[in-house]
């Protein structure tokens, strides 16, 4: 397929993280769909046309995205549990991953055949796809987040029955995610210190071990340093044990008898429904980290074996690399390979995919990407109260639009990004406050800050094109206003 055959189309953006994701894991999603995953799996009686990832962002055909809500609005009109149901089989998979992941990951992969390292990769390949359904999940967490949630919260105010503590329920997952594990299980050890007086390094080791893979975000990063933890670990020593005992208490479930606000059965359902997704849809990003931080040994030798860098070889799809391994030769120029690494697009249409690089992919560009004039006039920006502060908060902005910016980020500055992922734990904990483009009150971004307890207003839409590094800001985390002030 070249550029002049592909069909003019719009596209609804489902994720911008300021760096496009491996194409080895955006071929695992190309491949669910072709397999039909949505359907055969998740029992959704729907398969996605069309699918990209381009200029850092995924995205399907906007006419995917409404056949897809018209689907899900007519489920739920009668059963708010469809997407809890959606979400229980990803849970699923994604403990079978996590199961398969510990199995191998002690594995000695310099003495493994090449047919048993490609068994590995296509294994972990096929996961990946059966994880995320196809690309159906795409669709289904916009409209589970950004329509059904916000209407049932309106329903909910309109009724005179949502007060502070349901809806710090509906919007807390059912459990906390492993980011928010990985806090407590800190707390817990600076905790023991205050009563022993002993720092204890074989506890702070474990923990190093268990949770070293969250600074990873599936591909890319790396996982935490035993130094990283031990550093933050002395941070909250510094910060003293009335601090500590705080941030405990705020990781406590929020525990509501349904009883006390008389809520249809519909309605209690949708909350149970809600909290449950929003966990597993963080899930799903943690393990993919997961597996692939347990396992980098397996990438390392495939790319070792074919003269390449882990860099090249996730930049390349599961078909080429299965057959530069059978063959013992590059099927992809390592020069290309580079380019891809760089900067590409990868599209799936009906069924046929292409990758752009180069001259194709700036052609490609200039058709697509129309030319945006941001007025250097606005002063205040508006968006959703994710986690509430009393206190009007004043700071300097930090705008991250790529991984690559993150170690720019200076303790005390107002994070402003895209959307947060894993990979934004770290400098979402130094950070006076968060603001995002994108999100809903169950988006990433949303559930970590209310576990990291850090002011968060999400889908601003235009924040990290309105403000700039430096800017003197004042967050209202009440309101959801954001005020340029210099």
């Amino acid at each position: 397929m070249n550029l002049n055959k592909l069909t003019k189309r719009e596209w609804f953006d489902v994720s911008k993280r300021g760096k496009p994701h491996a194409i080895l894991w955006i071929d695992s999603v190309g491949e669910g769909i072709k397999r039909d995953y949505a359907k055969k799996i998740y029992n959704q009686n729907y398969r996605i046309k069309n699918y990209r990832q381009f200029d850092s962002k995924r995205s399907i055909g906007i006419s995917d995205y409404k056949k897809i809500v018209k689907i899900l609005e007519k489920k739920a009109k009668f059963d708010p549990e469809v997407f809890s149901k959606i979400t229980g089989i990803m849970e699923r998979y994604a403990k079978e991953i996590i199961k398969w992941t510990d199995r191998l990951k002690s594995s000695k992969w310099g003495d493994m055949s090449d047919g048993q390292l490609l068994k590995v990769l296509e294994k972990g390949f096929d996961f990946q796809a059966k994880l995320w359904n196809g690309g159906f999940v795409y669709a289904y967490y916009f409209f589970f987040n950004d329509i059904f949630v916000e209407k049932l919260v309106k329903n909910l105010r309109n009724s005179g029955k949502l007060n502070d503590n349901l809806m710090k329920y509906l919007t807390s997952p059912v459990s906390l995610t492993m980011i928010g594990e990985e806090k407590l299980s800190l707390l817990k050890i600076a905790k023991k210190y205050f009563l022993s007086k002993k720092v204890d390094i074989k506890a702070l080791k474990k923990h190093h071990e268990k949770y070293a893979f969250l600074k990873r975000y599936y591909y890319w990063g790396n996982g935490f340093t035993f130094d990283e933890i031990k550093n933050r670990f002395e941070d909250l020593l510094q910060k003293g044990e009335d601090f500590i005992d705080k941030e405990i208490a705020n990781l406590k479930p929020v525990v509501i008898k349904y009883s006390d606000y008389k809520l249809s059965a519909y309605n209690e359902r949708a909350i149970n429904s809600a909290r449950k997704s929003s966990f597993v849809m963080n899930l799903a990003d943690e393990v993919s980290s997961y597996y692939v931080h347990h396992l980098m040994g397996m990438f390392y030798e495939i790319a070792h074996r074919l003269g390449i860098s882990y860099e090249q070889l996730v930049s390349m799809r599961f078909e080429e690399i299965k057959n530069s391994i059978l063959n013992k030769k590059l099927v992809a120029p390592a020069e290309e390979l580079t380019m891809r690494l760089k900067d590409h697009a990868i599209i799936f249409e009906n069924g046929i995919s292409i990758i752009f690089i180069g001259k194709e992919l700036e052609d490609y560009r200039k058709k697509q990407i129309p030319v945006e004039i941001v007025s250097n006039t606005i002063r205040e920006i508006r968006g959703a109260v994710a986690v509430k502060s009393n206190e009007r908060i004043v700071g300097r902005v930090r705008v991250i639009k790529s991984l690559d910016q993150i170690n720019e980020f200076v303790n005390g500055e107002i994070l402003v990004t895209q959307m947060t992922n894993p990979n934004f734990v770290p400098i979402m904990e130094k950070s006076l406050a968060i603001i995002t483009d994108e999100g809903g009150l169950l988006c990433h971004a949303a559930i970590v800050s209310r576990e990291i307890h850090k002011p968060c207003i999400i889908g601003t839409k235009n924040a990290t094109r309105v403000l700039k590094d430096g800017d003197l800001v004042e967050v209202d985390a009440d309101r959801g206003i954001i005020k340029i002030k210099k």
